[in-house]
């Protein structure tokens, strides 16, 4: 409830909470509270209202989880402010170009501007932590930066791409098997894409208008 006891000054607030225990704590603590006993990953945010403001030190070992349930829920959530370990929440706002850059800094950044906050070190906690964290806030679109037509495509792409990250992209989406190889080299010129570069230097845009010609492309073939 430390977080809480902060916020809750603020005005109304909701908290969603996992363990009945700290829930019967909390609601004793702040009468005043309305207590969502549920697992996170499982609450519909469209319930809670439009223009949501999350705020949350998040459980590590869910992190991933419970950053794509919000920007699935994007659409009811205008910004959130988390706590996460620091070399997570550093991938989330990674640029091309280094190895932190992923599939990750993608989902996020197509959905919202991501921007880092201060680092917290392990001593910060009781117990102590072994591990830094860092505040992280996301600004939600409402639609994503590029034009993606098909997002289930387009992250399928991404996700081909990243299979072996430190291979070639060409090699990468080869081995996928998405399309023919000779579609393939056709698709990485129109994108204008080198075929050598690696994954983590490929643009978002970039992706985005590559996957774009690789549906077209599957699309044909299919008809075809």
């Amino acid at each position: 409830g430390a977080l809480t006891e902060q916020l809750i000054v603020h005005g109304p607030l909701t908290v969603i909470e996992i363990e009945e225990r700290f829930c019967n704590d909390l609601s004793v603590r702040f009468p005043e509270l309305k207590i969502i006993n549920q697992d996170v990953r499982q609450v519909d945010l469209s319930e809670l209202g439009p223009d949501l403001l999350v705020f949350g030190n998040l459980p590590y070992s869910f992190s991933t989880d419970i950053i794509f349930h919000l920007v699935r829920n994007r659409a009811f959530v205008s910004r959130a402010v988390l706590m996460l370990q620091r070399e997570f929440a550093e991938r989330m706002a990674a640029s091309p170009g280094g190895k932190d850059y992923g599939v990750l800094s993608i989902s996020c950044q197509i959905a919202a501007d991501v921007t880092l906050g201060g680092v917290i070190s392990g001593d910060s906690f009781h117990p102590r932590t072994e591990v830094e964290s860092r505040l992280v806030e996301l600004k939600f679109h409402k639609n994503d930066r590029f034009k993606i037509d098909d997002v289930t495509w387009f992250k399928r792409v991404v996700s081909a791409a990243f299979m072996m990250r430190r291979k070639m992209i060409r090699n990468s989406l080869r081995a996928a098997n998405l399309v023919p190889i000779e579609e393939l080299d056709k698709a990485l010129s129109l994108a204008k894409i080198n075929p050598m570069a690696r994954p983590e230097t490929v643009s978002i845009e970039e992706f985005a208008g590559l996957a774009s010609i690789l549906g077209d492309i599957k699309a044909r073939l299919a008809i075809a």
